[in-house]
């Protein structure tokens, strides 16, 4: 698969949030463009493309939401700094994603860590950037669920 940017991502994610909030993911996604894998290609989870981008539906309904993982990394079970490394590591491309995001869409929403004020209670994430667009809301994230599983910096589109 070709490297795609949070940003063009992102930009895709943007034709799905402006359609009707009465539009289920599934049509939004069919009218943009995206064509659904079979099923059990990604386990119990739906898998949509569009063009070289994979994206995994999760849930149904006003709760699914669809993401793209853009960098992942796990850590060295043998070495315990490895997280905290990652951490720092991760963080940082978050920043320079941001960055680049932030030209290509604007100024986010909203901007800010697990505990800020204002973190969005449905996030699952370390770190998260919104825009809301139309309907939906476009995210790039950070996302680390515990110690020993991956890194992710990832963008999400909710339904």
């Amino acid at each position: 698969m070709t490297e795609f940017t949070a940003q063009a991502i992102l930009m895709k994610f943007s034709q799905i949030a402006s359609f009707d909030s009465n539009v289920p993911l599934e049509d939004r996604l069919r009218g943009s463009g995206w064509l659904e894998q079979p099923p059990g290609t990604r386990g119990l989870h739906r898998e949509w493309h569009n063009e070289e981008i994979a994206a995994v539906q999760y849930g149904r309904g006003s709760d699914s939401f669809l993401e793209v993982s853009i960098h992942t990394t796990f850590p060295d079970q043998e070495d315990p700094d490895s997280e905290e490394r990652l951490t720092v590591e991760f963080e940082d491309k978050f920043e320079r994603s941001l960055a680049r995001c932030i030209h290509t869409l604007g100024s986010a929403a909203f901007v800010g860590s697990y505990g800020d004020e204002g973190f969005p209670e449905d996030v699952d994430a370390v770190m998260v950037a919104l825009w809301p667009v139309g309907s939906g809301v476009i995210a790039l994230n950070f996302k680390h669920e515990d110690w020993g599983v991956p890194f992710r910096i990832t963008v999400t589109v909710g339904a």
